[in-house]
């Protein structure tokens, strides 16, 4: 199935959302997207955590942060890394960002 095909029975659901083609990728092979899209895991290195339970407490059916706190703009906003390796920095500076401004 190509991609517009799996856009088109995304869309015909009522997902809350809209896929849709990324011009970034356009013309991009399979393997230079990979290069950009993240880790691949070796399945020798991953643990399994544990399954917690609380009792007398549910999980909301949804919830979006950004309607949360409406006031964190740095919540839902993804910087492009591009290729450039250092994910990590990016990953850690985020999540600071993101809990200054909850904290506050």
């Amino acid at each position: 199935m190509d991609l517009k095909s799996i856009a088109k029975e995304i869309n015909s659901g009522n997902h809350g959302w809209k896929a849709d083609e990324n011009s970034k990728f356009t013309g991009m092979t399979e393997e230079d997207a990979k290069k950009i899209m993240g880790t691949l895991v070796d399945p020798d290195f991953v643990m399994k955590l544990p399954v917690k339970t609380h009792p007398g407490f549910s999980t909301p059916a949804s919830f979006d942060a950004r309607q949360q706190w409406p006031n964190c703009k740095s919540i839902g906003t993804i910087r492009d890394q591009a290729n450039c390796g250092s994910c990590w920095a990016f990953g850690t500076t985020e999540a600071f960002n993101d809990r200054e401004c909850i904290k506050n």
